[in-house]
């Protein structure tokens, strides 16, 4: 009677049913099984032991069907597409964010593209960002920090390009973590801290 709406992503997939919200990625998905009523998703652990998430779907006779196997057509591809997971690159670890205030990270992955001042200093490439805001098997915060440090060097395309990969993404929080960071390319750090302390409040509010 109620039923729960499905997006897929790149990243995985986001379940919405009756005010609450889940999401899948698709690192955590193990195998995928389509069945006449819906589908199934293997989470975790060893074969076997899996935790199964189960989605039905509208049955056959039902004017959903073709919608339904579009669905689970776009799903299995997204999982097969997405990268086994592998050893991060050694970049993420400038990316990540070991407490503090957001405007110090802020500041600091914007940092990240300044000219090196020393070999203590830190100077990444451009492209090795985009690789990491690009790479679905990335954490949140760490594609984050990515998008952040890449905001002072966008261009109109770039911020086009930004804004698709944002749109790629089926977590909401990371989805709209990378649109602030290509709307906010220009904004200061504690313009840009703010919006991004907004969003995790409102993350960790019951839905």
């Amino acid at each position: 009677m109620l039923p729960t709406r499905v997006v897929v992503g790149g990243d995985g997939v986001l379940l919405r049913w009756l005010g609450t919200v889940r999401f899948v990625p698709w690192s955590s998905v193990t195998g995928i099984e389509p069945f006449d009523g819906g589908v199934m998703l293997a989470l975790g652990a060893a074969p076997g032991d899996e935790e199964w998430l189960t989605l039905r779907m509208p049955e056959e006779h039902q004017r959903y069907h073709p919608e339904r196997d579009a669905m689970v057509e776009r799903m299995v591809a997204a999982w097969r597409a997405h990268p086994v997971a592998t050893r991060p690159e050694a970049v993420s670890r400038l990316l990540g964010r070991d407490g503090g205030r957001t405007r110090e990270w802020v500041r600091a992955m914007r940092a990240l593209v300044r000219p090196a001042q020393g070999f203590r200093a830190a100077s990444v490439p451009v492209e090795r960002l985009w690789r990491v805001v690009e790479d679905p098997r990335a954490d949140r915060e760490t594609r984050t920090g990515a998008a952040i440090a890449l905001a002072p060097t966008l261009h109109d395309a770039d911020q086009a390009r930004l804004r698709a990969v944002a749109a790629g993404c089926a977590e909401p929080r990371l989805r709209i973590a990378l649109a602030t960071a290509a709307v906010e390319a220009g904004a200061p750090d504690e313009v840009v801290a703010e919006a991004l302390d907004a969003l995790e409040a409102e993350g960790e509010s019951p839905m």
